[in-house]
């Protein structure tokens, strides 16, 4: 094994050891102080249960991280919490903690509603009585699986209850009867079958000897409706016809009115408090677990990094896709001077004897980043492509997040060289502004060590928004 493989064995293996390491600390963080700043509270409060909630889950104050989970304790058969809250927020005696799922990957969360000002405040050490354990998914989940019990029931039951039920067991009362008034009155029932089969026979008969006449009635028929026709467009006295329409109308009305009183099947159905609150729940529950999907925060970024040692711009836009405060997708194209890296092998035979000769090409074409991001802490892990090959990152924010610094390694195959590290801090300049600066290519042994320095630009579709009414206002 050469010196230089082994140089690149010792680097990855490096490199592995501290991402485990650096993922295994910030797991097992407990600091509080790494989650909330300056003076805390503690509270506690009793829970039915809280499946899939464990500690240092954070606790929300109108969308806004204000605290965390602590510890969770089983105290006379009822979950206990405590949650470390910032002393900015204040907590009174109506509050409330309530559990909730955070999108669509299964995250749970806490969020406290701190109450109004005309109950007294909640001490530090004191308790909070109201709580609500199921998640908006679990009470639709429940929702669901009641309005099944009721359909199993009106089905298998043979006595089901609610106003459904009995008009089911009322439908299947009168065709029981209807069934045995046949089979008591069958003959009389094939008499009269008889009779009407004569009937109609007859009238076959008086019809074929009457035609004559029966044609002359309805020529008379004809004659009259012409007639009317005639009276109607010249004007004439439509006073029987409005009439009708009136009286039509009336009968509409009784039954609407029956309707909105509550009688009748249909209307019980109607004014059936308990039915129509679940059926309420059950829209409530699906509408707020679509709106789940509808909270995807987009940033856009974008990086001009001039590399000194090459006097070459590289050039990098990106489009981060938030699913959540701590979990986001990075699809970014990068224009860099040095790109895809192609070996060419050449035989060349002389004599009876074979030589290769191999050339190493670079490109500068445009090559795709596309990573999966976990933020712990202070800290984010980055996996997935770095310019079109498989690859790791790991960022760290100080300043509230203004300033970033950030490890990067891919191309870990790299013919006959070191796999590309790249080492780089960013500062956030009033919101929008980016100066970032580092060394690109930090291990290469191919004197393509870089060091360089950018500005960039950053925005939100929260700010493409707001620029929405200047734009209108100036066209």
């Amino acid at each position: 094994m050469t010196r230089k493989k082994q140089n690149l064995e010792l680097y990855v293996g490096i490199f592995a050891l501290f991402s485990f390491a650096v993922i295994i600390w910030m797991s097992l963080e407990v600091n509080r102080n790494a989650t909330i700043a300056g003076k805390t509270r503690t509270y506690y409060a009793d829970f039915d249960s809280v499946t899939g909630l464990v500690p240092k889950i954070p606790v929300e104050v109108s969308g806004i991280i204000a605290g965390y989970v602590d510890e969770i304790e089983l105290v006379d058969n009822h979950a206990r919490i405590s949650v470390v809250m910032d002393d900015d927020v204040t907590v009174y005696e109506n509050a409330a903690l309530l559990i909730r799922d955070r999108g669509v990957l299964g995250d749970r969360y806490v969020v406290l509603l701190p109450g109004s000002e005309k109950h007294p405040v909640v001490k530090d050490g004191g308790f909070i009585t109201h709580t609500q354990s199921m998640s908006d998914f679990e009470k639709l989940t429940q929702n669901l699986a009641e309005t099944a019990t009721i359909l199993r029931e009106l089905v298998q039951s043979d006595n089901p209850e609610g106003a459904l039920g009995q008009t089911i067991v009322n439908l299947r009362n009168v065709t029981g009867k209807i069934d045995e008034m046949v089979a008591d009155n069958k003959e009389t029932i094939n008499r009269i079958m008889d009779n009407v089969d004569s009937l109609t026979h007859q009238i076959d008969q008086i019809s074929k000897e009457n035609r004559k006449q029966i044609h002359a009635m309805i020529n008379s028929f004809s004659e009259v409706a012409s007639s009317l026709r005639a009276l109607m467009r010249d004007g004439g006295d439509i006073d029987q016809a409005a009439y009708s329409l009136r009286e039509t109308m009336e009968t509409v009305n009784e039954i609407a009115d029956k309707l909105k009183r509550g009688e009748g099947t249909i209307g019980r159905l109607l004014h059936d408090d308990q039915t129509v609150d679940s059926l309420n729940e059950s829209l409530d529950g699906i509408n707020q677990t679509l709106g789940l999907f509808r909270r995807v925060e987009l940033k856009f970024r974008y990086r001009g990094e001039f590399l000194t040692s090459s006097s070459e711009f590289q050039n990098q836009f990106g489009i981060f896709a938030y699913v959540a405060p701590d979990k986001y997708f990075l699809f970014e194209f990068v224009d860099a001077p040095v790109g895809e890296t192609n070996v060419i092998d050449t035989i060349i035979e002389s004599g009876g004897t074979s030589t290769t000769t191999r050339s190493i090409q670079t490109d500068s074409s445009l090559t795709i980043t596309f990573m999966m991001a976990k933020r712990i802490h202070d800290a984010s892990l980055r996996v997935g492509l770095i310019r079109s090959h498989g690859g790791a990152g790991l960022d760290w924010y100080f300043f509230k997040d203004r300033f970033v610094l950030s490890g990067e390694m891919f191309n870990l195959s790299r013919p006959n060289d070191n796999p590309m590290i790249r080492v780089y801090g960013t500062a956030r300049l009033f919101n929008h502004f980016l100066v970032t600066g580092g060394i690109d290519d930090l291990m290469s042994d191919n004197g393509r060590r870089s060091p360089f320095i950018g500005l960039g630009l950053s925005f939100t579709d929260n700010d493409f928004k707001a620029l929405l009414p200047a734009l209108r206002g100036g066209i």
